[in-house]
């Protein structure tokens, strides 16, 4: 804004004089005044809001940059090592299909969506340019990063980054801290749920759920769909083998 003052990393005190913008209301312009004496050190006589990094527009050059992060939710990984230990004592005999079916979708859930997220148009140094594949380098606030051995000869290179910055001690120990009511929260959670199911009589559990099934067995597995159309015997198979397992729980 208007009279707004900020330090340029490696250069001055800069004030904003002018606010240029195009028919859209984008900025497309500062007008600014900068104050000699504050090139290596930040006034004394009045308080600036901060130093920020920049690079030139005109001779700055675009590349990519990959941040990496854990490929699976830390607490969400404690929480289903701890269900699955329990589940193992109390399930020995469920078919190995239906096991590696629910393994599989544990496991997309644990999945860090962030695990890798890719900035493209990250703007450089011009000397970046000529950063060969392997090359290490430290961005300022950010981390460690390496150019990817497979950064194309022409255009963008990668930046990969391999180290972030260390967090400071408090900070640390507020994300264990926070981890950690997550996990008992999260183990809390299952084991009311699963506590909810053993009250589940399995002759009850699917006869419920009438908008997905029409007929069933002596027992309560489904036969047919809402669309009274036979089930396949594969789908009836998994459906007996779900009832199998409410079965042990309920009995538990």
């Amino acid at each position: 804004k208007p009279d707004g003052e900020v330090k340029l990393r490696y250069s001055y005190v800069i004030k904003v004089k002018q606010v240029i913008k195009d028919k859209a209301g984008v900025v497309t312009e500062l007008r600014c005044t900068h104050d000699p004496a504050t090139r290596d050190v930040m006034p004394s006589d009045r308080k600036v809001k901060g130093v920020i990094h920049w690079v030139s527009a005109k001779h700055a050059c675009n590349q990519i940059v990959r941040l990496y992060e854990p490929l699976l939710k830390p607490e969400a990984t404690a929480a289903s090592e701890e269900a699955a230990a329990t589940d193992a004592a109390a399930d020995t005999g469920d078919a190995l299909g239906d096991e590696e079916a629910e393994v599989t979708d544990e496991f997309l859930k644990q999945v860090n969506p962030n695990s890798m997220v890719e900035l493209k148009g990250a703007m450089m140094e011009p000397s970046m340019s000529s950063a060969k594949a392997m090359d290490r380098f430290q961005f300022e606030r950010n981390g460690f990063f390496v150019v990817d051995k497979y950064s194309p000869t022409k255009g963008p290179l990668v930046f990969n980054r391999i180290i972030g910055l260390k967090e400071s001690g408090l900070k640390k120990e507020e994300n264990v801290a926070a981890a950690a009511r997550s996990r008992k929260e999260e183990q809390a959670k299952q084991a009311a749920e699963k506590e909810a199911r053993k009250k589940l009589d399995p002759r009850r559990m699917f006869r419920d759920q009438t908008d997905l099934y029409s007929k069933f067995d002596d027992d309560g597995v489904p036969t047919h769909g809402a669309d009274g159309e036979p089930i396949p015997k594969s789908r009836v198979k998994k459906l007996k083998q779900e009832w199998d397992k409410q079965k042990k729980l309920f009995e538990s």
